[in-house]
């Protein structure tokens, strides 16, 4: 008897959907979440509406603010590296089961993966300034840890 789960072209585009589909939904819906709630939180404590009088009728025209507009802009970024890196490995082993794809595409395709994980690993560094001044700090005074006032005082005496 022969199931639809022992055909290795089946499980391949299985593995797909679950390991680049699946999660890309769910990074949509969750990304889609943050902007909302950021962008709510920012017309609480600052309105950014603008009224417009167009045939007597008061039009509201909402703007994104810089932070807004770079927050969207590093989700896009996250997102498009995450399906352009890790989507073409899972379809070339899909194509792979039915057309003879040469090694080096293959390999290439490794490689995207591994470039998309360093990108993001370094968008991280570059676009979060708090990690930045942190590991800056570290690496200027040294990886010491840090005491206390009472702590230094406590070994003079």
């Amino acid at each position: 008897m022969d199931t639809i789960c022992s055909d290795p072209a089946a499980s391949r585009i299985y593995t797909c959907i679950l390991v680049v589909l699946i999660p890309s939904l769910v990074t949509i819906l969750l990304n889609a979440f943050i902007f909302h709630h950021i962008r709510s939180s920012s017309r609480r404590i600052q309105p950014q509406a603008i009224d417009t009088l167009t045939n007597n009728n008061a039009n509201q025209q909402m703007k994104f603010s810089s932070r807004e507009v770079a927050l969207l802009k590093q989700m896009i970024f996250v997102f498009a590296v995450f399906i352009g890196g890790w989507g073409p490995i899972y379809f070339v082993r899909i194509i792979n089961q039915y057309v003879d794809v040469h090694t080096v595409i293959y390999a290439c395709s490794v490689l995207l993966c591994e470039t998309a994980l360093l990108s993001v690993v370094v968008h991280l560094f570059i676009h979060n300034h708090d990690l930045r001044h942190y590991l800056s700090n570290k690496i200027q005074h040294g990886w010491r840890v840090e005491h206390t006032r009472l702590e230094r005082e406590a070994w003079v005496r």
